[in-house]
């Protein structure tokens, strides 16, 4: 082989491994940005799971509220039928 056609060879080789390098760099970014997606989808869907407890807590503590709240109108009510009725018969006395 002449040294020219062997110069030639070198070159197309030297292209080749550039291409080759270039690949693997592409794919290692590829792979560190995919790692960096995958950090990020989990901890959203720890936030998710975290923020779907509290929204139940939340909830049922809204639950009991509602129960108290509605106990404390009837004793209201109770109490203020109980008063009128004193003050009615305390009145007409």
């Amino acid at each position: 082989m002449s040294s020219e056609v062997l110069l030639k060879v070198r070159e197309r080789m030297q292209k080749i491994k550039d291409k080759i390098e270039e690949a693997e760099e592409r794919e290692h970014n590829a792979k560190m940005s995919l790692k960096e997606v995958e950090a990020t989808f989990d901890q959203h869907e720890s936030d998710i799971d975290s923020m779907k407890k509290r929204i139940s807590l939340l909830q049922k503590e809204l639950d009991e509220k509602r129960v108290l709240l509605e106990e404390r109108k009837i004793k209201s009510e109770e109490l203020l039928i109980n008063y009128g009725l004193v003050i009615m018969v305390g009145s007409s006395q």
